[in-house]
């Protein structure tokens, strides 16, 4: 979720900043390790986490401004 909140924050400054000449990044750990990974795969109904990684970021990745 926090990731989430990061890429939303992100996404809402570049868009208030546009045309200003500053660039707004947001960078997010690569892969999740351990719990976490079982943790995606029992909510995900058993998918591997890169195929669920993929999914998502096809359908909400945030656009380039």
């Amino acid at each position: 979720m926090t990731k989430t909140a990061q890429l939303a924050v992100s996404r809402g400054l570049a868009r208030n900043l546009r045309g200003t000449g500053v660039t707004v990044n947001a960078v997010l750990p690569a892969r999740p390790f351990g719990r976490v990974d079982e943790f995606v795969k029992q909510l995900s109904g058993g998918k591997p986490f890169a195929e669920l990684k993929k999914e998502f970021f096809a359908s909400v990745r945030p656009s380039r401004f």
